[in-house]
């Protein structure tokens, strides 16, 4: 139950720090709609936390729901337009669905690319093999990170 609560800290720290960068790189006349990829029927901490961190940045949340082909085009006109400021997606979504889909979406030519957030990775037993083809070899493996309440510090960072 600890372990959870600090994830849950640590998201809302990453999530805010993604909110920010969106914010900064979207035009100021673009009210933007960052789209949250899940399962159908998925209710999470994660998307009630990006929701609260959405509205906070006057940004609208897109909650699609992918479970077939049709889906997951509609979603990945979503992520082309270009008031889509970010992405957060599900786990079980990521094993899935193609990355090459969703990053070439999340692709702008010339303003660099939309941020791309995974969440639930350790709670989903996503694979070592997942996580490396979503982030080019960057990831290896999910490690919950300890986190003291009271001090906010991180370790490992």
């Amino acid at each position: 139950m600890k372990s959870d609560q600090n994830l849950h800290k640590h998201l809302i720290y990453v999530l805010l720090t993604i909110l920010s960068f969106a914010c900064t790189t979207l035009p100021a006349t673009a009210a933007g709609q960052v789209v949250f990829l899940k399962r159908a029927g998925e209710k999470t901490v994660a998307q009630e936390q990006l929701e609260l961190a959405t509205r906070f940045y006057g940004l609208g949340l897109r909650s699609i729901s992918v479970q077939s082909n049709s889906d997951v085009l509609s979603a990945l006109d979503q992520l082309r337009k270009p008031e889509t400021p970010g992405c957060c997606c599900r786990s079980s979504v990521v094993q899935d669905v193609q990355s090459t889909q969703i990053l070439s979406a999340l692709h702008r030519p010339g303003n660099g690319n939309v941020p791309l957030l995974i969440v639930d990775i350790c709670g989903h037993n996503t694979g070592s093999s997942t996580l490396r083809q979503w982030s080019n070899g960057a990831v290896s493996a999910c490690n919950s990170m300890p986190f003291r309440c009271g001090e906010c510090s991180l370790s490992g960072w």
